[in-house]
């Protein structure tokens, strides 16, 4: 029986906090920040289990930086932005404030989500930590 329990406490724990954690999706798109010499700088807000604004907007075949703020959570988040094929562009674990250079070259929507997933219960993607960045011409 006591190796039984100590198999579901982590499990049982982990569903706790996510419960616990569930947060309403905010909407919105961003619009540019910031500008450091020559380079755009755009902010994104990170939660549980949402990314806002969940639309970027951002200019093709220039340098930018996205500035992405965690805000205070028990729960680990990472930070992945593929392109329309599934090739990956951008992957990172977020900290409170995680700065990552970008420069994509060709217009189009890319998809943006975090990927961390746990046994037992929806990914965060599938909670709706995830957006679209639209690369402009």
């Amino acid at each position: 029986m006591k190796k039984y329990f100590c198999l579901l406490l982590p499990i049982l724990l982990v569903c706790i906090l996510s419960l616990f954690a569930c947060s309403s999706t905010p909407k919105g798109t961003a619009v540019l920040s910031q500008t450091s010499p020559g380079v755009a700088v755009f902010d994104l807000k990170a939660g549980n289990y949402y990314f806002e604004p969940e639309v970027l907007e951002v200019p093709a075949g220039k340098d930018f930086e996205l500035r992405v703020h965690l805000e205070s959570t028990l729960v680990p988040h990472r930070f992945v932005l593929v392109e329309e094929d599934g090739g990956i562009l951008a992957e990172t674990s977020l900290s409170d404030l995680t700065r990552i250079p970008l420069r994509i070259e060709k217009p189009g929507t890319y998809r943006f989500f975090c990927d961390v997933s746990l046994p037992l219960v929806a990914s965060h993607r599938e909670r709706g930590m995830e957006g679209k960045m639209i690369v402009q011409p």
